[in-house]
């Protein structure tokens, strides 16, 4: 599912049978607040608590095939279990990231976006793409985002 401007939401779901009145409420609801949500670094691609970004462990591939001894590999098992909850954590498909002239930058097949964290908190942050600055979820309605499982999970679509 693509993120969509709240009245585009309102009036999808608005003339949906799918739903009575009290459930397109919840959603309108639901939807209303995940817009206004400040950006955050783990919400394009898997990091920490603290918005640091986590690269994928060696071997996640085999841990989540379970092909890992975990007593043997008790530190490995426990990075690749917290890459995989941040991973879970990631509202937007299709992004990754790379760092350039020591800057964090988000990418997917059409954009390029520069991280800038706002004050000292890592976690919240600004996106700029050279004439934009993006600061919550519907800042960035522009960028063509499409929701991961888990965005659409939260939001109870």
């Amino acid at each position: 599912m693509k993120l969509i401007k709240m009245v585009d939401f309102v009036l999808e779901y608005y003339s949906s049978e799918e739903h009575d009145e009290l459930q397109i409420l919840d959603l309108m609801n639901n939807y209303a607040f995940f817009l206004k949500q400040p950006l955050t670094v783990g919400m394009f691609v898997p990091a920490d608590e603290q918005g640091n970004v986590l690269e994928e462990p060696e071997m996640y591939n085999d841990w989540v095939n379970h092909k890992v001894d975990a007593s043997k590999y008790t530190k490995e098992c426990f990075d690749c279990a917290s890459y995989k909850e941040a991973k879970e954590r990631v509202m937007f498909e299709g992004w990754s990231f790379y760092v350039e002239d020591e800057r964090l930058r988000l990418t997917d097949e059409k954009s390029t976006l520069e991280f800038y964290p706002r004050g000292y908190n890592r976690e919240t942050i600004e996106l700029y793409d050279g004439v934009f600055v993006y600061s919550c979820i519907e800042d960035a309605l522009s960028l063509s985002l499409t929701l991961t499982p888990t965005a659409i999970k939260k939001l109870g679509l």
